[in-house]
């Protein structure tokens, strides 16, 4: 665990740092697999560079000033920037995004970006309950949270009998299955379940593949010579497809790989075939029919914010591209956001701030 005595016994002797350094490795790891994972998108290059920044930390601890765990994963952020330009100098180039934070740009250790990375690092189960009590309204722990959203999706989607559900979530009587059905947390958890995809999981709907499938997808799609592609699509599209949908890179970041085959013009006509194929619209408005009255109540609640959130934080996505995924969803409930509500509630850390409070002060 990082804290403040395991820092200084990092900066201690080679026995001890060593020691110290054993114990923190893990949650410094998943720190600067998150950090990074904007700024290079290739998986393989990606580790590359989480490796060389660990190695690096160890190898530049008596350079380390910090006595508590944000100015050690600021110091950690530092390194990572550094190691990851040396790679980029190595490496081709479609394996980086083009935009790469400045070493001043880096954000100091009292900004709330940076505060929650480390909180993730630290406490990640702890910080996506806190989300899901302060915008979805769901306080119940796992695993008794999981139970409830399959009954509600057994109940609401699939139109399963009260039996069979019993049956199939484990003991529970009725009277407590009827509190879970009309519970606002449950029906939330529910309904952000159906309308969130993450990267992997879109991109493998796109192109027709499991997300496990992915990385194999990539391999081939860098290297395919013909131009028919998966799932009707080009092997030139395919790569975009991974660009955008599975790394979360912008437009101006994918026209300026040397690999990329599509014009402006051409890229932006694809990208309007792949809104049309997203699976968003189709799982809200499903939802919307089943959940009837209920429906309303998810629509003015805080769920909005927690896609907004997750989009930000775990898939780590341009605001236009968030939009993209909650847009289809919240006009199908009818709930007023538009890109300028996402953009305040991203910017300057608002969302960050917020659940902060509520986690210090549970408000």
């Amino acid at each position: 665990m990082v804290d403040a005595l395991a820092i200084e016994r990092l900066k201690g002797r080679e026995e001890e740092a060593r020691e110290a350094w054993d114990a923190m490795s893990d949650q410094i790891q998943g720190f600067l697999r998150r950090y990074l994972a904007s700024r290079v998108w290739n998986p393989e290059a990606r580790e590359d560079a989480v490796s060389l920044a660990m190695l690096r930390v160890w190898q530049h601890r008596e350079k380390l000033r910090a006595t508590d765990p944000l100015g050690l994963f600021a110091f950690v952020a530092r390194t990572a920037t550094y190691s990851q330009r040396d790679l980029a100098r190595q490496a081709p180039h479609e394996e980086y995004a083009e935009e790469t934070a400045e070493f001043d740009e880096i954000p100091n250790a009292d900004m709330p970006y940076l505060e929650a990375l480390v909180f993730a690092a630290q406490e990640r189960d702890r910080l996506w309950r806190a989300a899901n009590e302060l915008w979805l309204d769901a306080s119940h722990p796992s695993p008794e949270i999981e139970r409830r959203v399959l009954a509600a999706q057994l109940f609401y989607l699939h139109k399963t009998p009260w039996q069979e559900i019993m049956e199939i979530v484990g003991p529970i009587t009725r009277d407590m299955l009827d509190d879970w059905l009309t519970d606002l947390g449950t029906i939330n958890s529910l309904a952000f379940a159906e309308v969130y995809g993450d990267n992997d999981s879109v991109c493998a709907y796109l192109l027709g593949c499991r997300p496990s499938e992915l990385d194999a997808m990539g391999a081939k799609a860098r290297t395919a010579s013909s131009s028919e592609g998966p799932n009707g699509w080009t092997w030139p599209e395919a790569r975009v497809i991974l660009w955008r949908y599975r790394n979360g890179l912008p437009s101006a970041s994918i026209l300026a790989f040397s690999t990329c085959e599509l014009d402006k013009d051409q890229l932006a006509e694809l990208f309007e075939r792949c809104r049309a194929n997203l699976p968003f619209q189709e799982a809200a408005c499903r939802l919307l029919e089943r959940l009837g009255p209920a429906a309303r109540e998810v629509a003015e609640s805080g769920i909005w914010r927690r896609l907004a959130f997750q989009y930000d934080t775990v898939d780590e996505l341009p605001l236009k591209q968030i939009a993209e995924r909650t847009d289809p969803a919240t006009k199908a409930f009818g709930a007023s956001v538009t890109p300028g509500m996402l953009n305040v509630w991203l910017s300057g850390g608002r969302l960050y701030s917020q659940l902060a409070r509520y986690i210090t002060e549970g408000k």
